[in-house]
């Protein structure tokens, strides 16, 4: 049985967690980027091997990753749906 304490508290700093990822990547995005042509440079194999990993995991979870994508889709486009009576409103406000 998973413990409850420790799901509560890595659910509760998910956005944290997240955010510190960004910021993360963003600040060693070269670095990461330069580190991987290397990588693949030394070792082809290497980069083979993870590509056949990808396409088997893909092809094993594509329905979940399917429905992920479709549902992040839908929840983006109510995000944006409900924005445009703000938008219009505040067209309409600079008009008068």
């Amino acid at each position: 049985m998973a413990n409850l304490k420790k799901q509560e508290y890595y659910h509760s700093k998910r956005e944290e967690r997240l955010k510190y990822q960004r910021e993360y990547y963003l600040k060693n995005k070269e670095r990461i980027s330069r580190k991987k042509e290397v990588d693949n440079l030394i070792d082809p194999e290497k980069r083979e091997a993870l590509y056949v990993y990808n396409q088997n995991y893909y092809l094993k979870n594509r329905d979940r990753l399917r429905e992920n994508r479709r549902r992040k889709r839908v929840e983006g486009k109510s995000q944006r749906i409900n924005v445009i009576p703000q938008i219009i409103d505040s067209f309409q406000d600079i008009e008068n």
